[in-house]
């Protein structure tokens, strides 16, 4: 009866014990940096390129595709670093707004958010109508 008892309080004891494992990462984050040409072009031009590379970032994130999704990001903000000196020279206000909606599509990417692509590129083409004089 004894041995029982011993035994079950053996296999009790032994089920509780904590395990550490200690695992050394074995190499380095891959770079995430894409580069991305300098466009040119009127800012209804730029405006454009902006909301194709959104929806290639929405069209990326669905399929999980991050690679091409950081790449669609690149030259949003390629664009975006053209354009926004235009916009802040109209508006300050105008700049904001697509400064936000730049940040949207970044958080969509970072995040893995393609509903936040979407949106951005929703916003955008309202942004758009509000620059039409």
């Amino acid at each position: 009866m004894h041995r029982a008892i011993a035994l079950l309080a053996a296999l009790v004891v032994s089920g509780c014990a904590t395990t550490i494992v200690d695992v050394a990462p074995t190499s380095t984050a891959p770079d995430t940096t894409v580069a991305a040409t300098v466009p040119s072009g009127s800012d209804d031009e730029l405006m454009e390129l902006l909301g194709a590379s959104m929806g290639r970032i929405a069209e990326a994130l669905g399929e999980r595709d991050r690679s091409a999704a950081r790449s669609a990001l690149a030259d949003a903000q390629a664009a975006w670093r053209v354009l926004e000196p235009r916009l802040l020279a109209r508006s300050a206000q105008l700049e904001e707004d697509a400064q936000r909606l730049v940040d949207l599509a970044a958080t969509a990417v970072e995040r893995n958010r393609p509903a936040d692509a979407d949106k951005a590129m929703r916003f955008l083409s309202l942004l758009r109508e509000s620059l039409v004089p």
